[in-house]
């Protein structure tokens, strides 16, 4: 009888729990830099454009049905550069020791499972920049550092698969430039979300 009891109590607190506003989710992403020669790194002279694969963690807290707030830290990926024959001779650039975020999020309901979000935010960024030469070649790197934050604008599509789960397709737009090298980057990401 004990047991019964203790198990309808814990169901029930999970019940409450799921019920909870709260959320929380990680997800995978693709960022595409956008970037020319690197400041104070003078063998950083090959653009750094391209797609690079990052992660992202997050909470948030849901208002109602429409409206959601959100804070987390993205991990855009490090990107490098090669020279025509193939040896690394430019940089590495990472954005991973910063990339935190606050956001606001719209929701637009387009079934019971299925909503179209707005997203606009601000993210504070950082980004590291070095030289990478070939092995056994000597010399010294060299490397920078760069900060800017600026707004975050985004689409999502959210898939609420159960009452605690729910997939998310994200689409953002960086409005950051560090000091003209890397310079607005785009995300494409998938999230899994977490719901007390």
């Amino acid at each position: 009888m004990r047991v019964i009891i203790l198990v309808m109590v814990l169901l029930s607190a999970k019940i409450s729990f799921a019920e909870t506003p709260w959320y929380v989710g990680a997800g995978v992403g693709m960022t595409n830099y956008q970037g020319d020669s690197i400041n104070n790194v003078p063998q950083a002279s090959i653009d750094v454009d391209g797609w690079e694969t990052g992660f992202s963690l997050f909470g948030g807290y849901q208002f109602n049905e429409r409206w959601a707030v959100e804070a987390g830290y993205t991990d855009f990926g490090e990107a490098e550069d090669f020279d025509p024959n193939g040896q690394i001779i430019g940089i590495g650039v990472n954005l991973e020791s910063a990339g935190i975020y606050l956001n606001g999020q719209y929701h637009i309901p387009l079934s019971n499972s299925f909503s179209l979000d707005l997203v606009g935010g601000w993210l504070f960024g950082e980004a590291d920049a070095k030289e990478v030469f070939p092995p056994n070649t000597g010399g010294t790197p060299q490397s920078a550092s760069f900060n800017d934050n600026g707004a975050m604008l985004g689409l999502a599509f959210t898939w609420q698969m159960a009452r605690s789960f729910g997939l998310r397709g994200t689409a953002n737009y960086y409005m950051i430039d560090y000091d003209s090298t890397i310079k607005k980057p785009w995300r494409l990401g998938a999230d899994l979300i977490w719901n007390f």
